[in-house]
């Protein structure tokens, strides 16, 4: 069965109160690649509020819940409803993520759920939820076997006009706001740094195709890259004549 698609990677469920956290947290997935449903990037003025969020989370793959002594207060129940879609086992393509905010009483609907502890919104944490958050890469489909029900052995044959491709595209890396100038990979293979014309730098994680994170620095378009061969050292040049090491 193919999986479904949907228009956001992450919604962020969260009490108002917590909206200055959680908007930070918001910005930060999005400069990550991620795309993120957030109440105040999508609701305009004159939409039905709660139809905009049935949808938000219909189209979204993975429900942050943003947990809080706010959020389990009055607005607990409307949350508790719109977490059950993604609580439900049967729903493979879904995933449901507790994320701590702060010291709080968790309801026994959540207590068997593994959360994030976000408090100090520490570097370690914010990189867990995004590999969390993280899209997955299909598993291969297994090709149909070739043997016979009576055990004879039965040569395999490929039409003479198939050929195996050059290449297959596997994944796109997304979250540069400009053109993008030069790539370079790490001497292991594990990592790579984008230098773009908005003037930042992102480092993707290979495995997963994820940002680790933006350096900025520079005052003009970022147009080259190199790292040393131990993988400890980059360097990027810029339209602004300087040279910066990483």
């Amino acid at each position: 069965m193919a999986q479904k698609q949907f228009s956001y990677d992450v919604f962020l469920s969260h009490n108002s109160q917590d909206k200055p956290r959680v908007q930070k947290l918001a910005e930060q997935m999005r400069d990550a690649g991620l795309r993120v449903w957030f109440d105040d990037w999508v609701i305009k003025a004159g939409d039905d509020i709660y139809l905009a969020i049935e949808r938000g989370l219909e189209s979204s793959r993975t429900l942050v819940l943003c947990m809080s002594p706010n959020a389990f207060g009055s607005d607990w129940v409307g949350l508790e409803r719109s977490t059950v879609l993604f609580r439900d086992p049967s729903n493979a393509d879904r995933r449901f993520i507790p994320l701590l905010l702060a010291d709080c009483e968790l309801p026994d609907t959540l207590r068997r759920f593994k959360y994030v502890d976000y408090r100090a919104e520490a570097e370690a944490a914010f990189a867990d939820l995004l590999a969390v958050c993280g899209l997955e890469t299909p598993a291969p489909t297994a090709a149909p076997s070739t043997k016979p029900k009576n055990g004879t052995s039965v040569k395999k044959s490929t039409p003479p006009t198939q050929t195996e491709p050059i290449a297959v595209f596997e994944r796109k890396l997304e979250g540069h706001k400009d053109w993008v100038g030069s790539v370079a990979v790490s001497p292991d293979g594990t990592w790579l740094a984008s230098a773009s014309e908005d003037k930042t730098i992102k480092i993707w994680d290979m495995a997963t195709g994820l940002c680790r994170t933006t350096l900025v620095g520079h005052t003009g378009k970022v147009w080259s890259l190199a790292i040393t061969p131990d993988g400890e050292t980059l360097f990027s040049g810029s339209d602004d004549n300087t040279i910066h090491c990483w």
